[in-house]
């Protein structure tokens, strides 16, 4: 087997309009039909019409009228423009070179899967940290906007001279009563 590049044709994401799960399914369905053999178009008709998704209902039956029309299936996935991401296309012209078009396209499935996988893991492992940051700094302005004001009345009145790090705990608060709004611009 030669290497193929697909340098210049991948994309940071699905194609305007189709989710990442939209993108996977039409890489397997585009598998499966390979795989069996059946004619494309009359095989992309028929996963078209499976499809719970309008998005890839109509990209699917769009290909299929392509292939039917006699536009080979790398010409009518870079056609559909930006609707269908270019790694898709790009896979498909390396997997009809190779002769191997059904694993290719599995493996693009896989991997897309595992993308979005992961992408899912990183949210939901970056949604405590902000949240548990979130709530810190709500309990922290919560202390220095009305804790610490009447603490200093207290000090204040018995003229406690207080300690160095009480007084820029006291200090802070006053700048965040007085300069808070625009703090929080910043």
């Amino acid at each position: 087997l030669r290497q193929l590049s697909l340098a210049g044709h991948a994309t940071a994401g699905p194609g305007r309009g189709m989710a990442h799960r939209d993108v996977t399914g039409m890489a397997e369905r585009l598998a499966s039909t390979a795989a069996t053999g059946l004619p494309r178009a009359t095989g992309l008709e028929a996963l078209a019409a499976e499809q719970s998704s309008p998005r890839l209902r109509r990209a699917l039956r769009d290909l299929g009228r392509q292939i039917e029309a006699g536009v080979a299936l790398e010409t009518a996935l870079e056609a559909t423009g930006r609707s269908l991401p270019q790694d898709l296309a790009a896979v498909v012209r390396a997997g009809l070179r190779s002769g191997r078009l059904p694993l290719a396209l599995s493996e693009f499935a896989d991997l897309e899967r595992e993308s979005a996988h992961l992408r899912r893991e990183m949210l939901l492992g970056l949604t405590y940290p902000v949240l548990l940051i979130s709530v810190s700094l709500a309990l922290l302005l919560g202390v220095m906007l009305f804790v610490v004001p009447p603490m200093q009345a207290i000090f204040d009145d018995f003229a406690i001279e207080v300690p160095a790090i009480t007084a820029g705990i006291l200090g802070a608060s006053s700048l965040i009563r007085e300069y808070g709004a625009a703090i929080a611009f910043v």
